[in-house]
Formats: C-alpha cells, sequence, structure tokens
C-alpha cells in the first residue's frame, strides 16, 4: 500500500489508516520500489500496477527479477553455490518494489543467493482482505503455497532453508510453516504408528510433534516487522520489533512476543514512530547477521 502524499516513499509501511502523519523518507537509488503500507493508502505506482502485478502472485522471483512457476528448482530460478534466502514480501508492494528490497537484502548478504516469493498486490482494500483471512488461517493465499511447498521440497532435498518475512510476509511465512508442521506431523504418526503398533494415540502423537519439530529445527527464519502474532515451534528464529512500529506492535508479536516460537530471539528497538517506523530500510539498518542474532548479539559491526 502506498502513502498519501505523492512525495513518501514507495516502500514506507504501516498497518492503521490515517492514524499517522506521512513524512517523505529518503531512499537509495533506483532499482524502483513500490509500497506496503498498513496504514496509508493509494500511492498511485502500486495501484496502477496493482492487476497486472497478479500475473506473478505466487511465483518465484530470481535475482535478475525474471519470474518463475512454483516448483522451478531453485538451482534454476539463481544459478551459483552460494547459500539461497527465501524473501516474501508484504501488502501493496508490486515486483519492482519486491525487487528493490531483495536487492537490499543481497547488500547484506554479499555471498547469498537471494530468491523472492511474489505476494501480489490488488490495492489496499483487497490486500488488507488477505491478511485478515491469512490471520485467521482462512482462505488460499498463492504465496503461502508456493512457499510451503519450497520448503518441503529443500528440506526433503537435504538442503537448508532461510526464510525472510517482511510485515505481511511473515504472516505467509508463519503459515506457511505450520502447513509444514502439520505435514511433517501426520508423516511421522504415520512412521511411529507403523514402528510402535501398540503405542497410545497420545504418545504417537506426541512423538510425531517431536520427531517434526526436529526436522524443522535446520530452518532459518528472520521477520522484520512482521505482522504475525505467532509461529510454529521447531525453526530457529531471529525476530525484529520496532517498539515505534503499530504492525508490529499492536498485530504483530507485540511488547511480550509470547508467539515468538520455542527458542527464538526477539530483538526490540527504538527508532522511530508510525509509518517510517514500519518501513523496510528502516528494519534493515538494525539486521544482523543471523548467527549474531541468534546468539543475542544485535551490535552492528
Amino acid at each position: 500500500m502506498g502513502i498519501p502524499s505523492a512525495s513518501a516513499s514507495p516502500t514506507a509501511r504501516s498497518f492503521f489508516p490515517s492514524t499517522f502523519s506521512s513524512p517523505t523518507i529518503n531512499r537509495p537509488p533506483p532499482p524502483p520500489r513500490s509500497a506496503d503500507s498498513f496504514t496509508a493508502a493509494r500511492a498511485a505506482p502500486v495501484a496502477a500496477k496493482g492487476r497486472a502485478d497478479t500475473q506473478h502472485d505466487g511465483r518465484l522471483v530470481g535475482p535478475d527479477g525474471r519470474t518463475h512457476a512454483p516448483g522451478t528448482p531453485l538451482s534454476q530460478v539463481a544459478p551459483g553455490n552460494g547459500p539461497v534466502i527465501i524473501q516474501v514480501n508484504g501488502i501493496n508492494t508490486n515486483l519492482d518494489g519486491q525487487q528493490a528490497e531483495m536487492a537490499r537484502l543481497q547488500q547484506q548478504n554479499p555471498n547469498a543467493r537471494v530468491i523472492g516469493i511474489h505476494n501480489a498486490t490488488e490495492g489496499f482494500g483487497r490486500d488488507i482482505l488477505q491478511s485478515i483471512r491469512d490471520l485467521n488461517g482462512a482462505g488460499g493465499n498463492a504465496a503461502t503455497s508456493t512457499l510451503q511447498q519450497t520448503i518441503l521440497s529443500e528440506m526433503r532435498a537435504g538442503r537448508p532453508v532461510h526464510l525472510v518475512g517482511y510485515s505481511q510476509g511473515a504472516i505467509i511465512t508463519s503459515r506457511a510453516l505450520s502447513g509444514v508442521r502439520d505435514t511433517l506431523i501426520r508423516e511421522q504418526s504415520q512412521a511411529v504408528r507403523a514402528a510402535n503398533p501398540g503405542m497410545s494415540a497420545s504418545r504417537v502423537q506426541a512423538e510425531a510433534v517431536r520427531r517434526a519439530e526436529a526436522q524443522m529445527g535446520n530452518i532459518r527464519v528472520e521477520t522484520f516487522g512482521g505482522a504475525a502474532p505467532r509461529y510454529p515451534n521447531g525453526p530457529q528464529y531471529v525476530h525484529y520489533v520496532n517498539r515505534g512500529d503499530p504492525v508490529a506492535m499492536l498485530v504483530g508479536l507485540g511488547p511480550l512476543g509470547t508467539g515468538r516460537g520455542r527458542g527464538a530471539q526477539v530483538h526490540y528497538f527504538n527508532d522511530g514512530l508510525g509509518i517510517p517506523a514500519h518501513g523496510f530500510d528502516r528494519y534493515m539498518n538494525h539486521r544482523v547477521p543471523f548467527e549474531q542474532g541468534r546468539r543475542g548479539d544485535f551490535t552492528r559491526r
């Protein structure tokens, strides 16, 4: 979603309409950007492209900006030998906007191959409705389906998984991870019952959950200004929450972070208020390497 002022940054974001002012935010040079604002509506560049953007919904986005069908091997989407980071954008962000976010993430991870899963925009109103459905686990979301499929495929191939979700992208990430966990629990339940025919149903379930969450232990997840209030146990999490960001504080993890996922690190910081506090670049300015964040060390070096 955009910001009402014509001079405002195309990627500034927030969740609650007309609550905060919309100052201009200085942005790095192109590629062009669009907006994911949970608060302010109608940024012309995004709105104008909203319908066309849906052709990319749920598609994999390569570093060259080309989109690929779900299920395309990631080695074809982003050839090379570096580790893969899979990024999911938030609302009201068209393909150009996601590419800009991917480029910023690439700057911080020069040896990685950053791949996007596109969460297409249909404009502020429809995007907000989709976010509400996502929060309630209702309705389909192409980006969620692709991400869940991709995670399972990479896990079964024995490859590491590193996810980055911003704003609504964190809801999509949480929902996809919950779907992965449910799938693994079903599979493990069958395996446990087959190996232990006399085991009680409750013990089968408990063992299946333990095994499924252990399988997910190698999944790395980073969220920035996430609009998801909870995440499934299993993965390694590092969450970034700006206390001035209404999305993260009022819709996402909030001040207590009780739904963070077992063993997660949550980095709370103070940087601005309202719309600017939810900006993607604002969050990137506080990001540290994943392993450093997992140690609870958020000192920028």
